[in-house]
């Protein structure tokens, strides 16, 4: 009944796979905030992407 979905059809469009490779970008960053929000990976170990970003932008614009 299923297997019909999963049959080999060719070539999938370049937006198609631009749009899948987007969004599996972006669930592989969410799940990475998510876990770490939880405290399910340590920060010392992987940050949050978010303070990676807040700690890229305060090294690039403080003068030291």
């Amino acid at each position: 009944m299923f297997s019909s979905l999963f049959v080999f059809r060719g070539r999938a469009s370049p937006m198609l796979e631009f749009a899948v490779s987007v969004a599996a970008a972006v669930l592989v960053v969410a799940l990475w905030e998510l876990a770490a929000r939880a405290g399910i990976i340590a920060p010392q170990f992987l940050p949050s992407p978010s303070r990676v970003v807040i700690a890229l932008w305060t090294m690039l614009t403080e003068q030291n």
